[in-house]
């Protein structure tokens, strides 16, 4: 008996108005009735789950295929759509900018004094750097970190 290979379902070429960057309720809805689990649909790209759907492609019966699934052809970056693994480092930046910024404007003597050391600390790692590539540092960087900033 002739084995059946599954085709790849490719999305679409990506035009300006439509961007599949989601698998919203309603695919989960239409993938499912087309036999495929939850757990199957998470690992699906959503430009695939697109592709899958316009194309009434049923649920293989040796389930999904690895090339049908989120890192696929895109060096293992998974993640949310096109985000792919940008989402973490946002995070990992934005949060404590934000708990920072909050600080500031709360109490900004107190964020002042919390901060120093951090300054100290960066200062130092910078001018260890530089030290190591022979840059010298510059006259109005030292006065504005000795004197607590710039234009003073």
């Amino acid at each position: 008996m002739a084995s059946r290979r599954t085709s790849v379902p490719q999305p679409g070429p990506p035009d300006a108005s439509s961007v599949q960057f989601m698998i919203t309720n309603r695919m989960k809805g239409q993938l499912a009735d087309l036999g495929y689990s939850p757990s199957e649909v998470r690992l699906l790209a959503p430009e695939r789950a697109r592709a899958i759907i316009s194309r009434s492609i049923r649920r293989p019966s040796r389930g999904v295929p690895k090339e049908w699934q989120r890192a696929a052809g895109r060096g293992g970056s998974g993640g949310a759509g096109g985000l792919g693994g940008l989402i973490r480092p946002i995070k990992l930046v934005v949060g404590p900018a934000l708990l920072a910024y909050a600080l500031y404007a709360a109490e900004p003597e107190l964020f002042n004094e919390m901060i120093a050391p951090v300054k100290q600390f960066a200062h130092r790692s910078i001018m260890g750097v530089r030290q190591r590539l022979g840059l010298k540092e510059s006259s109005k960087r030292k006065r504005a970190v000795r004197g607590g900033g710039y234009g003073r």
